[in-house]
This record gives structure tokens, sequence and C-alpha cells, in this order.
């Protein structure tokens, strides 16, 4: 009895395993931003690994697969060039399917004879003959159709062999584009860190001046803790497309600011009215939070 079990089922399950685990991994990223589409962008590279992984060992069961048909298919007699490819294709489907036409042709002339004799014992001759004569293109029959399937398998399995590779390098060249999305994500990040440092250090310069401000020690070493906080990356990835919540901070701490200095200048101003009590607490509040 031929083997028919599948030599791929076990390692094709744990590829659609992968695929899936990739699959979900990769809808999330839409939905993502900084550090979160960092960490989900990594996680497709390594997922990708592990596919890459496991088509490799695909490939070499598949080599292995590929020389075993190979040997089966010389011992029915094909021959194969040095790149695997098979170099007597049509001579020897030929060659059996002359085999099947000379005996249905024997047989044919058997049956012609049956048909013509009187005689008992030639015709039960004959029809014993013809029997066996039916029996023989019945497995030279069998033997060309197995001949062509397992010629086609191989042929097949050639072609799966060069999907794989392919896939390997499709995968490996999507690693790339996720490594540039990473680089270009990083450039994008320090480029706005220097933007939002230079915000804060125009804002910090404005504020000093304030001498109301300046009398405030606490503001003071909120001050001093300024450079070290504008370090924090985290704290000015851009989030769906908006500001950072640094740069976000920033902003409302200098229109704050302008509130305050509207009041100094003209007694009211559009939010606080004459309430600049309520307008430095803000502004203290707002420079906590920012530092926290």
């Amino acid at each position: 009895m031929e083997d028919t079990r599948d030599i791929y089922h076990d390692i094709n399950i744990e590829l659609q395993q992968i695929d899936r685990r990739l699959d979900r991994v990769q809808k999330k990223q839409d939905r993502l931003y900084g550090k979160q589409l960092l960490d989900n962008l990594n996680k497709q590279s390594k997922i990708l690994d592990q596919h890459k992984a496991k088509l490799e060992e695909k490939y070499e069961l598949q080599k292995q697969d590929l020389a075993s048909q190979q040997q089966t298919l010389k011992n029915l007699g094909v021959a194969f060039d040095k790149y695997g490819n098979i170099s007597n294709y049509m001579d020897i489907l030929v060659n059996k399917q002359a085999q099947v036409n000379a005996k249905t042709k024997e047989y044919n002339s058997l049956i012609d004879a049956y048909n013509i004799s009187t005689d008992k014992e030639i015709k039960k001759q004959i029809a014993d003959e013809a029997e066996k004569l039916n029996k023989q293109i019945k497995q030279y029959e069998d033997e060309y159709k197995n001949l062509e399937d397992k010629i086609k398998n191989y042929d097949g399995l050639r072609e799966d062999m060069e999907d794989v590779v392919d896939q390997i390098e499709e995968e490996t060249q999507k690693q790339i584009e996720i490594n540039i999305k990473k680089f270009r994500m990083e450039v994008e990040i320090r480029l706005d860190m220097g933007e939002a440092e230079r915000d804060w250090n125009k804002f910090r310069r404005e504020v000093l001046e304030h001498t109301d401000i300046i009398k405030d020690t606490n503001f003071q070493e909120i001050f001093s803790d300024a450079t070290q906080g504008i370090r924090d990356i985290t704290s000015y990835f851009n989030v769906r497309g908006s500001k950072g919540s640094l740069q976000t901070l920033t902003e409302q701490l200098m229109d704050t600011r302008a509130e305050i200095e509207a009041i100094d200048k003209t007694g009211s101003s559009a939010i606080y009215g004459d309430n600049k009590a309520q307008a430095m607490e803000d502004l203290q509040n707002d420079l906590k939070e920012l530092m926290g």
C-alpha cells in the first residue's frame, strides 16, 4: 500500500497559526501611535522571524521530498538534467502510451478472431488470451497514469519550493520596511523633541521675565527640573496626528502667561477677568503637571 500521508501537515498547521498571530498584530497597527506603535512593529518583526524560520524548515523538508521523488522517477525511467528538469518527458510518456496502444490493438484483433470463429474450443482459448491482454492493458494504463501523476507531483513540488523561497524574500522585505518605518519614527520623534525643547526654552525665558513668578521659589525649583523633564521622549509622542502632551501643555502655559500679562496691563483678561490669583494657581498646576 502506497503511503499517502501528508508530510507537510504539521508544519503547515504551525505556519497557519503564526500567520493568524501576525494578522492580529498587524490589524492593531493602525490604531497605535508612539511607543505602542514601535512595540507593535517590533512584535511584527519577531513574528516574521518565527514565520521565516518555519518556512526555512519547510523548505528543507521539501528538498528531502524532492530527492525522494526524483529517485522514484529515475527508477521508472525518467531522466533529469543538471537543474532537476525532466529531460525525457515526452519520450517516456509516449512510450508508455505506445505500450497501451499496442496491447489494445492486439486485444481488438483477438476480439475480431473470437467473433469470426465458430469452434467452441478455439473461442474459449481466444477468450482466455483476451482476458489476460485486458489485464495487461489495465496494468499499462495504470502505470501510465501513475507516472503522469508522479511527474505532476514532482513539478508541482518544485513550484511550491519556489513559492516558499519567494515568501521568505517577501517577509525579509517586510522586515526591512518595518525597520525603515521605525527609523523614520525615531527621526520624527527626535525632530519633535528638538522643537519641543526650543518651545520650552522660549517659554521658560518669557515666564522668568515676569517678576511675580520669579519671586516664587517653588517656580524656581520647577524650572530647575525642566531640563531633565524635556528629555523624556514619551512626553512628546504625537498622538493620532495631534500635538504631543508636552507641546500641548507648553502652549496652554503660554496662553495662561498671556492672560496674566493682560491682567497686569489692563486689570482684566478674557478668561480670568481680574482674578490674577486663579491665573497664577492654574499656571503653577500646569507646570507641575508638565514636570510630573
